[in-house]
C-alpha cells in the first residue's frame, strides 16, 4: 500500500513541475547517459538542474504537457558533451 502512495505522490508532484515549467517558455537538455539529471532552460531567465530516478518519464509527461498547453513543441536537446 505505501508503495502505491509513493507513486502517486511521484505522479503529483511530475505533473506539479511540468505545469510550472510548461507556463513559462522553456527548453530542456539532458545527457543519453543513465545520470538522473535533466536541465530545464526558461529562456531568458534561468536554468534548474532536475534529478529524478524518472528522467524518460519526467521529459514524456513534460513534453506532452508542453504541447497540450503551449501548442507547441518542447525543444528538447540531448547531448553528451
Amino acid at each position: 500500500m505505501a508503495t502505491n502512495n509513493r507513486i502517486t505522490l511521484l505522479g503529483e508532484i511530475f505533473n506539479f513541475l511540468c505545469e510550472v515549467v510548461v507556463l513559462m517558455r522553456t527548453s530542456a537538455c539532458c545527457s543519453t547517459r543513465q545520470d538522473d539529471v535533466v536541465v530545464v532552460h526558461v529562456t531568458s531567465d534561468f536554468s534548474s538542474v532536475i534529478e529524478t530516478p524518472f528522467k524518460t518519464e519526467f521529459l514524456v509527461t513534460l513534453f506532452k504537457r508542453y504541447r497540450n498547453l503551449m501548442n507547441n513543441t518542447l525543444v528538447l536537446e540531448f547531448s553528451d558533451a
